[in-house]
C-alpha cells in the first residue's frame, strides 16, 4: 500500500464491489438457518 492518497477510494471502492456479493450471500445463509430451525 502506500501509493498516496488518489489510490485509496479506488482500493476502497472496489474491495467493497468484492464484499458486498459476500456480505449478501453470507446474511441469506443466515437467515435460512434462522428459517429452518
Amino acid at each position: 500500500m502506500g501509493n498516496g492518497t488518489l489510490s485509496a477510494p479506488i482500493d476502497i471502492f472496489d474491495l467493497l464491489m468484492h464484499a458486498l456479493p459476500v456480505t449478501i450471500l453470507i446474511l441469506k445463509l443466515l437467515f435460512q438457518k434462522k428459517d429452518t430451525e
